[in-house]
């Protein structure tokens, strides 16, 4: 190698320098990209990014038809009593039958009574049913819309179950107060049978429907008080599978 600067390099001489350039400054370094590189990015932006699916199931909305055979299993069980329990409720008021009949008919009226107490909790209970599907229709048709407009941002919160005292509450209300109903309606009605006054009969029949109207009161709240147990214990379920998917990896 000379030390001549203007004299030109040997093929061997620039072959070295080129070796010694690429070896300490490679052409990463010098913001070059080397032929492969550059056929890998061109295939990159040629093929561009791929598409991406993501399945959406659109809810849908639960049939009236159980809540259409509540209320008609309610329709029929009040026409029934209605039907046998006045008649059973009349003879057994009724001073010109034998004390024997009455008390059957006080019978007939309790068996009644006990039917149409479980009509009404079937209806309550079919009701309910179709109350916590339909909410549970609500919530999986509104974080459908989310998903498919995007436009609402994630909130974080706190997942907090319901409390399963208040279902055993008002399920141990409701088995309560039908127990004593149970207990307390046949003795009426069988001092109702025997009774030889009218103030008497008067009074027993007065006790008998303000206990019919305080057990259904008490039976339609804690049915509500249930279902709306029920709906808050279906939206806890979906948010934790929504969470629960959101967060595993």
């Amino acid at each position: 190698m000379t030390d001549d600067e203007d004299s030109p390099l040997t093929e061997v001489e620039a072959a070295r320098f080129d070796d010694i350039v690429g070896r300490e400054w490679p052409r990463a370094d010098l913001g070059e990209a080397a032929p492969s590189d550059c056929l890998s990015a061109l295939a990159l932006e040629t093929a561009g990014p791929a598409p991406g699916h993501i399945t959406v199931y659109r809810p849908r909305r639960p049939p009236p038809l159980l809540a259409l055979v509540s209320l008609i299993t309610l329709g029929a069980t009040v026409a029934a009593t209605r039907h046998w329990g006045l008649a059973a409720l009349n003879a057994t008021v009724d001073r010109t039958l034998s004390t024997a009949t009455r008390l059957d008919a006080a019978h007939t009226v309790a068996l009644v009574g006990g039917a149409a107490g479980v009509g009404v909790l079937v209806s309550l209970t079919m009701v309910g049913v179709w109350t916590v599907t339909y909410a549970r229709y609500r919530l999986r048709r509104s974080a459908w819309r989310i998903a498919l407009t995007r436009t609402v941002p994630p909130v974080e919160r706190h997942i907090r179950p319901p409390s399963i005292a208040t279902t055993l509450a008002w399920t141990g209300t409701l088995v309560g107060v039908t127990i004593a109903a149970g207990w307390w309606v046949p003795n009426q009605l069988a001092l109702l049978a025997a009774g030889r006054s009218a103030e008497l009969e008067q009074h027993l029949t007065g006790q008998l429907t303000l206990a019919a109207i305080a057990w259904s009161g008490i039976a339609v709240a804690c049915m509500t008080g249930l279902t709306a147990w029920a709906c808050r214990e279906g939206r806890h379920q979906i948010r934790v599978t929504a969470n629960r998917s959101l967060t595993s990896p």
